[in-house]
């Protein structure tokens, strides 16, 4: 049937009237609950609002309810700038959901290391779960778009017979990406053409460490450092137990790290909303309690360690804790 035809037939309205989809077992449910806003963080919400500025806020609205219901069975964003799903509509076979966006290139890509390299903690905060509030502004100063901003931007298609573009299905993978950008940011950068760990390894490379996390500098160090005398050959090097036993100055001893992290709980916000959850509370909020207690308690432990260490320095023969290894157990 034409859509004219389709139109004229339903008292104007301009999509099709609505039907009830087949029920998924074990299908991608969108967490926002109600009316609440898809996404809590500013990428998530700056991805959806860009895709309403795109003029298709109606029809996005369209595949909230698929989103909320679960039938979306599959998600993958893929390297190439697509991402691809499957969506149970009301037939037997699910449909196949695309939303394809431009993937940057390696040169690009290459400019963009350098770029993300110069502001401090931008590594650091993409391994823990944020994107850095000034990513967008970097993309633009290189000439480039983090987010569709025009038609051109963004391709949807799908193997529904739905002739409003994006459809519901294609419209619930758009809430979905949402919310999968919103537990790691670094699908966003994926979508447009890197993956995770080249990219980490890009910036890894830029600002002064090894693969490893080890700054360059420490590392020729301890290549020119002279080595421990080995024992004869075939055998391992003498040990010295009084050494080995001894304590070093307190000023050398090893400190708890008690810098906060990039982003208030990182694992947390990494994990998202938890499906199996039965608290009273949101699990969110309840785990970003439970680490500030965990930190102060960190604090006090390190506290009572020093007093604990200067206490057992006080007491102890100069260069030794006072116990050796023959003491042991006694």
């Amino acid at each position: 049937m034409p859509p004219s035809d389709f139109h004229d037939q339903h008292g104007g309205d301009r999509f099709p009237p609505p039907s009830t989809p087949r029920k998924v077992a074990g299908g991608i449910r969108l967490q926002a609950r109600g009316r609440q806003p898809v996404g809590t963080t500013w990428w998530a919400r700056r991805w959806l609002a860009s895709l309403e500025a795109l003029g298709i806020g109606e029809r996005l609205e369209r595949g909230r309810d698929y989103a909320r219901g679960g039938q979306v069975m599959t998600l993958d964003v893929d390297v190439s700038g697509v991402v691809s799903a499957k969506v149970q509509g009301t037939r037997l076979t699910p449909y196949a959901a695309r939303i394809e966006a431009q993937p940057f290139t390696q040169l690009e890509w290459l400019g963009l290391a350098d770029a993300f390299a110069a502001q401090a903690n931008f590594r650091a905060q993409l391994l823990a779960g944020v994107m850095p509030d000034d990513a967008e502004a970097i993309f633009a100063r290189a000439g480039l778009r983090l987010f569709p901003t025009t038609d051109d931007d963004l391709h949807f298609s799908c193997t529904c017979a739905d002739w409003a573009t994006p459809c519901r299905h294609v419209a619930a993978a758009c809430y979905l990406v949402g919310e999968a950008f919103d537990r790691d940011p670094l699908l966003l950068l994926r979508l447009r053409g890197i993956e995770a760990p080249l990219l980490l390894e890009l910036l890894a490379s830029r600002d002064g460490s090894t693969g490893g996390g080890a700054p360059r500098g420490d590392a020729e160090r301890a290549v020119g450092a002279p080595a421990t005398p080995a024992g004869p050959a075939g055998t391992e090097p003498a040990v010295d137990s009084v050494q080995f036993w001894s304590v070093p100055g307190s000023e050398q001893q090893p400190r708890l790290d008690l810098t906060p992290p990039p982003a208030d709980a990182p694992l947390v916000r990494i994990l998202g909303a938890v499906p199996f959850w039965r608290g009273l509370d949101d699990f969110e909020p309840t785990m970003r309690t439970l680490y500030a207690r965990l930190r102060g308690d960190g604090v006090a432990l390190d506290v009572a360690l020093d007093v604990m260490l200067d206490a057992a320095l006080d007491g102890a023969p100069e260069g030794a804790l006072g116990r050796g290894p023959d003491t042991l157990g006694t």
